[in-house]
């Protein structure tokens, strides 16, 4: 691990061994900087024991509570254990705990020589993950699932990114994330990206899991060798406001966004599908032997296979809920042609999402069945009282008061040029960008302060300052500067921190 983890005598810290005494209930909450390390933190929190020793970790009580250290990385270099489900770099998870990320990056080395192992391995306990990135898990044996999380319990990731893992021996499924059989998922405000397995699925859910995926983004997930791109699910699935998008299957007869297989139950509420592909011979957007429901849910531009294919032969159903847009008119759709969608980007919010442009068959059409917000926290319907956008983005038409000005400030220096988008999506990053603002405003007359101070810093992120223009920058120009100096100024009238 990054920290120290040289032996240290053996010696109970004697507030902790007060409280064991006294036989106190009270979870134990542990600072994971050195020399406690994450390894012995999670022992102790499994054992509710002392296993590192005087200067080291507390020992756990109960539920317990494991603090990185904001923005640190903690890189795991070796195989800690291996159990029938591969090789694991971190203890198992055995008791409940709860690992507050901070910002930190949880990581595999990926110097040269270095072993293969996911970094963690649920075990009938009880994981809590908050804005953590993990990253660089690495399985190479035929059948190991799970590339950074298997998960034999109970999993619920929030705020939090899992990016680059890999699983890519023959049938490995689950690049990212593995739920097993009867185990359960919760994926909140999260993103699966840029994850690789053989036959696929950036999140794979075994028969007899179930998963809840909410206002999240999996995108830019493959199957190498055949198989599913994003989402695998042979369980009960629920994706709220989610975005599944850009996901592709190389090899043939694979499916590119979301399988939904065998007896599989897999509900679709407000998502977008877009933009998944497959290699060639079958479907790129949602393959279904199933029962599928959609409720107010876009797909479309998937390429070189069809949108949406429900097998009957197999037992596959459909259910239509409220108004559903499937572009190329598959699975019998009511509602079909161009969605007009923007390129994945930050429009607001925790996530990537894909707006929809003016024009769009989209906008105004769900009347019924609307959840209260979108997958930017956006309020629904906009205007209110009128009717809601089919899938995960809901455009908001007019400015919130409270946002108006700069609004306005931002249309006048982009009308004139003074206010330009960089790169090849030059125009839709300046409309992302816009679009920032905007969730900012709603979130503010919503009167979700913390989340609209958090938008009007992320949009900061978005400004080249210095004329030097990095990955992250949207927009550059000559009135930037002052519109940094706009967004400062609303940040102190807000009382943001």
């Amino acid at each position: 691990m990054a920290q120290p983890s040289q032996p240290l005598p053996y010696r109970r810290h004697a507030l902790v061994l007060a409280l064991a005494l006294a036989g106190s209930a009270q979870a134990a909450t542990m600072a994971v900087t050195a020399p406690c390390t994450l390894i012995n933190a999670i022992n102790n929190a499994n054992t509710d024991t002392d296993t590192d020793g005087t200067g080291g970790c507390p020992a756990g009580n109960g539920a317990d509570t494991l603090n990185l250290k904001a923005n640190a990385i903690y890189t795991v270099n070796s195989v800690n254990n291996q159990d029938s489900t591969g090789p694991n770099g971190l203890p198992l998870i055995t008791s409940t705990i709860t690992l507050n990320g901070n910002g930190a990056t949880l990581r595999r080395n990926n110097a040269a020589g270095t072993a293969d192992f996911r970094l963690i391995r649920i075990n009938g306990g009880n994981l809590t993950i908050n804005n953590l990135t993990i990253r660089g898990g690495h399985l190479s044996t035929a059948y190991q699932y799970g590339g950074a999380l298997n998960n034999g319990g109970t999993l619920s990731l929030n705020d939090s990114t899992l990016t680059n893992n890999s699983s890519v021996g023959t049938g490995a499924i689950g690049s990212a994330i593995a739920t097993m059989y009867q185990s359960s998922l919760t994926l909140n405000n999260s993103t699966v990206t840029g994850n690789q397995a053989s036959h696929g699925a950036g999140i794979m859910n075994f028969p007899g899991a179930t998963a809840t995926i909410n206002n999240s983004t999996i995108d830019h997930n493959e199957a190498s060798s055949g198989g599913i791109g994003g989402i695998g699910n042979g369980g009960v699935m629920v994706l709220t406001n989610s975005t599944v998008s850009h996901n592709r299957s190389l090899g043939a007869w694979g499916v590119g966004g979301i399988s939904n297989g065998g007896d599989a139950v897999l509900a679709l509420n407000h998502s977008t599908i877009a933009h998944n592909s497959t290699g060639y011979g079958n479907v790129a957007g949602i393959q279904n032997t199933g029962t599928l429901t959609l409720t107010n849910t876009l797909i479309a531009n998937s390429q070189n296979g069809g949108d949406c294919y429900t097998n009957t032969r197999y037992g596959g159903t459909t259910v239509f809920q409220g108004q559903n847009l499937i572009a190329d008119g598959t699975c019998n759709a009511t509602l079909s042609g161009p969605a007009k969608l923007a390129p994945l980007l930050d429009n607001g919010g925790p996530t990537l999402t894909h707006a929809i442009h003016t024009g769009s068959p989209a906008i105004n059409i769900a009347n019924a069945l609307c959840v209260a917000i979108d997958q930017r926290y956006v309020s629904r319907p906009q205007p209110t009282g009128g009717v809601c956008d089919i899938g995960a983005f809901e455009q908001i038409k007019t400015p919130a008061a409270a946002i108006a000005p700069l609004v306005h400030f931002f249309d006048a220096q982009t009308a004139n040029h003074s206010i330009i988008g960089i790169g090849q999506l030059a125009v839709p990053k300046t409309q992302a960008l816009r679009n920032q603002l905007l969730t900012a405003g709603d979130n503010k007359a919503a009167l979700l302060d913390t989340q609209a101070c958090q938008q009007l810093t992320k949009a900061l992120s978005r400004l080249d300052t210095d004329n030097s223009p990095d990955a992250n920058d949207y927009v550059t120009g000559s009135q930037v500067a002052a519109l940094k100096g706009q967004i400062d100024s609303l940040r102190t009238d807000w009382a943001c921190p």
